[in-house]
């Protein structure tokens, strides 16, 4: 049975209705007790946000990056177009876009983690908790277990009162390049093939 807009509109509220009930719930304040700290010092982010932020996707997806916290790579969201609505009818962010945040920090996260070398996210897992009506919501992504080649993480959509409104797990590992021998995979760097500046170290 089709449902119109209106209808999808009431639906959407009662989802809402329902997750602020649950506000208390864990789930709703992300907690980041066990968040790693980035490996970066606080004189180099300015650098590292300016290379990052000027990634081709951040700017379709109308976010900017910030990389002031010591621990979380943050997105806010700062451009909307027709795309960004939902499909339900409803001013809500649209899932997708969602999404690609979400893919997005993890993936900065995963790259300032592992000094700059080309990473890819091999695994997200997302909730969405309730309708994200802010105009400019903010994504917050950390790192809470590191492995060889490897980072997990988790990331939060954040509503004004700072509690999930979406929320992920996810896991970022280090590319494996076919061009080249596998020494200069190691030291490969993804700023190169888009011919910026060699990458700055980290501490």
């Amino acid at each position: 049975m089709r449902m119109s807009t209106p209808d999808k509109a009431n639906a959407m509220d009662d989802i809402a209705a329902a997750a602020a009930m649950q506000d208390d719930s864990p789930a709703a304040r992300p907690p980041r007790l066990h968040a790693l700290r980035l490996p970066v010092k606080a004189a180099e982010r300015p650098d590292w946000q300016r290379r990052l932020g000027a990634m081709a996707i951040l700017e379709h997806l109308g976010v900017e990056l910030d990389l002031s916290d010591e621990h979380a790579v943050r997105l806010r969201l700062t451009r909307r177009g027709p795309a960004h609505q939902g499909g339900l009818g409803t001013a809500a962010l649209n899932g997708a876009i969602i999404a690609g945040m979400m893919d997005c920090a993890m993936s900065v996260a995963g790259i300032l983690h592992f000094k700059g070398r080309t990473c890819g996210t091999v695994q997200l897992s997302i909730q969405f908790m309730k309708p994200v009506r802010m105009a400019e919501p903010v994504l917050e992504c950390y790192a809470v277990r590191k492995a060889p080649g490897m980072v997990f993480l988790e990331a939060h959509l954040l509503d004004a009162g700072g509690r999930s409104s979406a929320s992920a797990s996810g896991v970022v590992a280090v590319a494996s390049l076919r061009n080249g021998s596998a020494a200069s995979a190691q030291d490969a760097n993804w700023l190169a093939p888009a011919g910026l500046l060699p990458p700055l170290e980290c501490a």
